[in-house]
């Protein structure tokens, strides 16, 4: 929907609003130019869906350059904008280990992610190999048992389960 007057009910008065849409906001590609305008980088990025992979990397260059306040408005910006497929795009492209932060929050927000990611990672491959035991085992493991399991994400109590997980006699045993 474009720009329409609207009356202001005072006569001559009238407001036209200044709508900007993807046909006004260029496809920014160059670094330097992303560096510059960083801003118009990260609009670039939202406005051309179906080409945004173009725009990337050049944002992520120039979101390199904000302030930590700004790298994470904008940041929390393409992350709820994006959707699902640029979006793992996106942070594949963050996570990537040859693009060196420069902004200390940023290279403390993706080193968190990591780590989280990895402490999620162990958590759900102890799950799994607790169920796997139990289920090995012979025992029944209800839809109870298997939702708290996986649920956990405290690694010392999924070893505790899991070292029980030899010797109990029913599955929910291994939570006393």
């Amino acid at each position: 929907m474009g720009a329409r007057t609207h009356r202001l009910g005072h006569p001559g008065m009238r407001l036209v609003p200044f709508v900007v849409g993807p046909d006004e906001i260029p496809v920014v590609v160059s670094e330097e130019e992303a560096v510059e305008l960083p801003e118009l980088a990260v609009l670039s990025v939202l406005a051309h869906r179906g080409e945004e992979q173009k725009s990337m990397n050049a944002c992520a260059a120039g979101m390199n350059t904000l302030s930590d306040h700004d790298f994470r408005v904008y940041y929390g910006y393409l992350d709820s904008a994006l959707k699902q497929s640029a979006l793992e795009n996106w942070d594949a492209l963050m996570a990537n280990p040859t693009f060196t932060y420069r902004s200390e929050f940023a290279r403390r927000f993706i080193d968190t992610g990591k780590a989280e990611g990895k402490a999620e990672g162990k958590a759900e491959g102890k799950a799994e190999a607790l169920l796997s035991v139990l289920t090995h085992r012979g025992l029944t493991v209800s839809d109870n048992v298997k939702k708290r399991v996986t649920a956990c994400t405290d690694l010392d109590q999924l070893d505790t389960w899991f070292d029980r997980a030899f010797s109990v006699d029913t599955a929910e045993e291994i939570f006393h």
